[in-house]
């Protein structure tokens, strides 16, 4: 579906709540989505909806996966996003007498969808239910405490998915990106890495992206300008947007990742793929297929 096709808008979500779809017929999931082994759910970053994650969700479908999406209102912030989310799996483990502890569930993120999944698993009860983790493109150090770089993130978002997001500095969201909300007095960021220790427990694929160009629009001399800012401030290695050293969990770690857990910038797209198209890229999903093939999903 192109851009101009989807369904939804941030207006929906913030009006009816958060959602988790099936990719194939976009109808809600249901109990019987989670009596296979092999269900992933696709978790957007700081956009409207996760229509956009088609090829990706495309090229999972093709090797056998059951796709679902989370389509959520990224202005409330990613601890509520992650709440919301763990909320309904709960709900839908106890209406199949167990089937989400016992098969599991992959998550596959992109972008602050990344730090969605990270917590999730690391927050919620839902703990539990989760086999794996994919960031791709994930800020894991956040973004810049610069208010003008996040306005660029959002519209990038907006350029990509074809909705616009309502953004506001003073957002949820905007905080815990930048490092400065309150939660636990010391913000999201820094209590999930508190608990980091947690994740060598989890394996864990990070994905990153090595063009430093990120398009916010379809004006070649507001790209142009945009550009030059976010570079400006990022100087070293980046994705357009996120910084290389951010793009991995276990950039700054003090313990021993699970034996599974892999950082992944060494594919042949890397140097061309941006922020915003990690997702589109065939290698990347490929390379995302090929390590879920390692993994396994199920207690049984």
């Amino acid at each position: 579906m192109s851009k101009n096709d989807n369904r939804h808008s941030i207006t929906d979500y913030a009006r009816q709540g958060d959602e988790l779809i099936r990719f194939d017929d976009k109808v809600r999931a249901k109990p019987s989505d989670f009596k296979v082994d092999k269900t992933v759910i696709l978790i957007h970053g700081f956009t409207a909806h996760g229509d956009y994650l088609e090829s990706l969700a495309t090229e999972l479908v093709e090797y056998g996966y059951n796709v679902l999406i989370y389509n959520y209102y990224s202005l409330n912030g990613v601890l509520r996003a992650a709440e919301s989310l763990a909320e309904r799996l709960v709900l839908l483990n106890e209406l199949t007498d167990g089937d989400l502890e016992r098969n599991k569930i992959s998550l596959i993120c992109h972008s602050m969808g990344g730090l969605v999944g990270k917590s999730l698993y690391l927050l919620t009860a839902a703990k539990c239910f989760v086999s794996s983790l994919v960031t791709i493109g994930t800020p894991h150090q956040g973004t810049l405490t610069d208010a003008k770089v996040l306005q660029h993130l959002i519209n990038a978002g907006e350029y990509l998915c074809g909705k616009p997001t309502s953004y506001r500095p003073d957002g949820c969201s905007a905080k815990e990106l930048m490092g400065v909300d309150n939660y636990n007095n010391i913000g999201l960021l820094d209590s999930l890495e508190l608990k980091a220790d947690e994740l060598k427990e989890l394996p864990i694929l990070s994905i990153s992206g090595g063009r430093r160009y990120l398009e916010v629009g379809s004006n070649p001399i507001l790209n142009y300008a945009a550009n030059k800012y976010i570079q400006d401030q990022l100087k070293s290695e980046n994705d357009g947007l996120v910084l290389e050293d951010s793009s991995t969990p276990f950039s700054n770690s003090k313990f021993e990742p699970h034996p599974l857990s892999l950082h992944q910038n060494n594919y042949s797209d890397y140097k061309y793929v941006n922020h915003s198209h990690l997702v589109n890229s065939q290698v990347v999903g490929l390379n995302i297929v090929a390590w879920l093939k390692n993994i396994p999903s199920s207690d049984g």
